[in-house]
């Protein structure tokens, strides 16, 4: 129930700032609007509703991204320490976190949606709901591991900037991935395909993901199993002087 509170909090935040909600409704736009624009006579439609797709339907590495600074932020306070307990703070600050964008999520999703269905691609939003899950435990593992870096490093910058890096150009968010084979180049063995490309794509046919359903599943358990030990020793650390 704290957590389900913690998600309504971040969603209320979301909607008393105008100025920032309507930036969330007019900046797709935007970038729907120059996709076509910009790039409508150069390449074929199919080109255009794939990167309208990835982009805007899935949520992408923003979310990892702005947790780990909210986790950052808590490790460097200390409040790990000095949290109210049996409630984790991770997980707090993840529901929260999970309710800023949870608002501009469905901006984008009616944005998204609309669009390829004017261009005749239907989305089955069951298959796409059902999916949401797996990619927001994904980010939120992949949040949790950054954050162990705040232990031992003033910022994480660099890191979660090399993993955005990396992210773009392994999730099919930089060019389309149905022109190759991700299994001749290793892609598809890592996770980041199979939040953004994999689901995209099953979600057109109406097919669950099984198979990046258990990626994301075994890699988010990596994540946390690898970072968790590295977090118990930095807070022992922080305790230790005092802080």
């Amino acid at each position: 129930m704290k957590y389900f509170e913690s998600f309504l909090i971040g969603v209320k935040e979301t909607l008393n700032f105008k100025l920032t909600l309507a930036l969330h409704v007019v900046s797709p736009l935007i970038m729907v609007s120059l996709l076509s624009f910009i790039w409508g006579n150069i390449y074929d439609k199919d080109f255009l509703t794939y990167f309208v797709g990835v982009s805007l339907l899935l949520p992408s590495f923003t979310f990892y991204s702005s947790s780990s600074t909210k986790f950052m932020l808590a490790i460097r306070n200390g409040w790990e320490v000095s949290f109210a307990k049996p409630i984790n703070l991770f997980l707090f600050i993840s529901s929260y976190n999970l309710g800023r964008h949870f608002i501009p999520y469905l901006i984008n999703l009616t944005i998204a949606f609309s669009y390829l269905l004017l261009n005749g691609v239907e989305i089955n939003l069951a298959v796409l709901g059902f999916s949401l899950p797996f990619i927001v435990l994904f980010d939120t593992s992949m949040a949790y591991f950054i954050s162990l870096f705040a232990h031992y490093f003033y910022s994480i910058w660099g890191v979660r900037v090399i993993i955005k890096l990396i992210d773009v150009l392994l999730s099919g968010l930089a060019f389309p991935f149905n022109l190759i084979n991700l299994k001749e180049t290793g892609i598809y063995y890592l996770p980041f395909a199979h939040k953004v490309y994999y689901i995209f794509e099953a979600s057109i046919k109406g097919v669950l993901p099984v198979d990046s359903y258990l990626i994301l599943l075994a890699y988010s358990l990596f994540l946390v199993l690898i970072a968790l030990p590295f977090h118990k020793l930095g807070w022992k650390k922080f305790e230790a002087q005092g802080g």
